[in-house]
């Protein structure tokens, strides 16, 4: 059976075969893990091109066979210079999927970006071309979103000039009003909280899993313009999830001074946080470009005459090669063989002789340095929802911590990848796979406590745990195995723990629903308060604000004093706090006190000092210790000034009256 073959054994089962009847395989270009490219030659049109075949072992994987359908389907509607051509595809009668495109000789332009930064009239023209691409496929409802230097090839058409050609389409989507091709199972590949890309050139919104339309890839192109300008992109870190962060939250440092400020400001506005302030489309872009090219004092000759001697390097770079991809489920795929080298190259996705990221830039855009690991393209299935943004980090981040920013990188603070991206559940969660887990795993765990498998998922989970020891993820996940399992205290520890590790949990709707109901259990009050003090930071202020505020379920004196203490170190905190509530509450609990005359005192003393009407009925129900005569007495001469200055204490209803603060404070009686 042809899904049995191996890469080996598909070409020569191949090679030297006729498709379709039309396409003659002539050799191998190149191969990655997840297919090959072939040189072929069509019989009819006596036309050599490229023929790409995806494993066909993988043919049965659906999102992967998805996605390569998705690929044909796009480019198939694409007819522009700028844009690599598909002429064909389909599915052979044994069931091996394949798409048919133009053979083009040249290059990556990451080889061309790799010579370090393009004087300002070379970059705008190289923009121009792409933009130009870019505005034929969105007007065909196509969005690209994986955009960058090793999606972009430089050959030259018929008259030798430099030509760019926008390749692999292979994560593109359909925009509205232009699906009408897609199968029906394709909305899988772009339901809302999924991301797609690669992360050093991937617009906010696309990192954040959340909706992308054309112009997340003029973001795309703000960061391969910028990188043409200075030599390198401007976020860069060889930690995904910072990368993440950074292009989420972080500002890009300042293009060097040479770079003329009609450039610069196109630059900034294609590199815009908010898609909205972008320009609206490619067709505006492109007019921008063209009366900055206008504007440009001077010219350079390499900006519109044939580019410098082509390399033609044979297709080491398959598209098709999934080591440099993190996918949902994890797939291990294998690494990409390469080829000799040969007179033609095809690069329609990323390359197995993959891109590397640049050093961390501190100030010097165009400063290269070592090299990092291969860049991976990221492919993350998050769950369907909105990604909450920015409320985290401002609503957790205290005031007097917040280090100014020179609006550099090196300067940015790094929150956690949770502050940049929160799904509003995180059962398949985005940060889950940047950081290394299954999230089919967490599911499985998951699954396994709400259907009372608490052994199977102890087991599943010690074993994420032994490999990503104090994973946020897995102390959530931890804790709910031990709430199914009635270890409530346990459960919250590990609660706390987790929300310590990454406070931006505390927004997901689901891990703050379980935290919440921990913290209310009436057998851990005291236990709760302290979790709110010592684990969640400002995101534990409301929770205390509450219970330092319950006269129907008060907290025992001394953790309530923590709360309060706790409370006024934030000063917009503190002034929340009813201090009249307090000092009431403190005479009620005086009794319980390790210095229970000490309390009463000091309450009686500010009650004296402000005989205010809400203490009458405090005062008159304190029951103070036999051994605090002073306070007794004091607490006597109290009651009469309050009574002599506002009557009695009210009375409920039935008769008798309102007891503790429920009258003054509370639901009333």
């Amino acid at each position: 059976m042809l899904a049995e073959l191996d890469t080996d054994s598909l070409t020569q089962r191949l090679v030297g075969t006729v498709i379709d009847g039309k396409y003659r395989v002539d050799r191998l270009l190149g191969e990655g893990g997840m297919g090959a490219v072939f040189r072929v030659h069509h019989t009819g049109l006596r036309r050599d091109l490229a023929l790409k075949v995806l494993r066909p072992e993988l043919t049965s994987h659906a999102e992967i066979a998805a996605r390569f359908d998705r690929e044909a389907h796009s480019a198939a509607r694409l007819e522009h210079p700028n844009c690599l051509q598909v002429t064909d595809y389909g599915t052979t009668d044994d069931g091996l999927k394949y798409m048919v495109m133009q053979l083009l000789s040249g290059r990556e332009l990451t080889e061309l970006l790799d010579e370090g930064a393009l004087p300002p009239e070379r970059a705008v023209a190289l923009a121009l071309q792409i933009a130009r691409g870019l505005e034929h496929a969105h007007e065909q409802g196509v969005a690209h979103r994986d955009l960058k230097p090793e999606n972009v090839f430089v050959t030259t058409d018929h008259e030798g000039r430099e030509l760019l050609k926008l390749v692999d389409f292979g994560i593109a989507k359909l925009l509205e009003g232009g699906d009408e091709l897609a199968e029906p199972g394709a909305a899988k590949l772009t339901r809302a909280g999924m991301v797609f890309g690669t992360p050093s050139y991937m617009a906010p919104e696309q990192a954040a899993g959340g909706d992308v339309d054309h112009r997340a890839d003029l973001y795309s192109l703000g960061i391969i313009l910028y990188k043409m300008l200075t030599g390198a992109v401007p976020f860069e870190s060889d930690d995904l999830v910072k990368l993440l962060r950074l292009q989420i939250t972080a500002p890009p440092p300042p293009l060097p001074e040479t770079v003329p400020p009609p450039l610069r400001e196109i630059v900034g506005r294609l590199l815009e946080k908010d898609k909205d302030a972008r320009y609206p489309n490619a067709t505006a872009l492109c007019e921008a470009l063209v009366a900055t090219r206008s504007s440009l004092s001077g010219s350079d000759p390499s900006a519109s005459a044939s580019i410098p001697a082509l390399s033609t390097t044979a297709a080491t770079n398959s598209s098709l090669s999934a080591s440099a991809s993190v996918a949902l489920p994890t797939m291990s795929l294998g690494p990409a063989a390469t080829q000799p080298p040969s007179s033609s190259t095809l690069v329609p996705v990323s390359g197995v002789g993959a891109p590397t990221l640049a050093p961390l830039l501190p100030g010097a855009p165009a400063r290269r340095g070592p090299t990092l690991p291969p860049m991976r393209t990221l492919v993350v299935a998050g769950v369907v929802g909105v990604l909450v943004l920015a409320g985290l980090g401002l609503l957790l981040r205290d005031d007097d911590d917040a280090d100014a920013s020179d609006g550099s990188v090196a300067a940015a603070e790094e929150p956690s990848v949770w502050e940049a991206l929160v799904p509003p559940s995180l059962e398949l969660p985005v940060a889950a796979a940047i950081t290394g887990l299954d999230p089919s795993a967490l599911q499985e765990i998951d699954d396994a406590v709400l259907a009372g498998r608490f052994d199977v998922a102890d087991v599943k989970l010690s074993a994420m745990e032994d490999e990503h020891p104090e994973h946020p993820l897995l102390r959530w996940r931890r804790g709910k195995l031990l709430d199914g399992q009635k270890q409530y205290a346990d459960a919250l520890s590990a609660y706390a723990e987790a929300a310590a590790d990454e406070p931006a949990l505390l927004e997901d709707a689901e891990f703050l629903s379980e935290l919440t109901s921990l913290l209310e259990r009436p057998d851990l009050r005291t236990a709760a308060v302290q979790v709110a003090i010592d684990k969640l930071g400002h995101a534990g202020h409301k929770f205390l604000l509450e219970r330092v505020a319950d006269v129907d379920a008060p907290l025992p004196l001394a953790s309530r004093g923590q709360a309060v203490a706790a409370l006024r170190e934030h000063e917009p905190c503190g002034a929340l706090i009813d201090p009249r509530r307090q000092i009431a509450q403190d005479l009620l609990q005086a009794k319980d006190a390790q210095e229970p005359c000490e309390v009463a005192d000091q309450a009686l003393r500010a009650i004296e000092a402000d005989p205010d009407a809400v203490y009458l009925q405090p005062v008159a129900d304190a029951k103070l210790p036999k051994k605090c005569k002073e306070q007794k007495a004091k607490q006597r001469d109290v009651r009469r000034t309050l009574v002599d200055l506002h009557g009695p204490p009210k009375k409920k209803s039935g008769g008798g009256r309102c007891s503790g603060l429920r009258g003054v404070f509370g639901r009333g009686c």
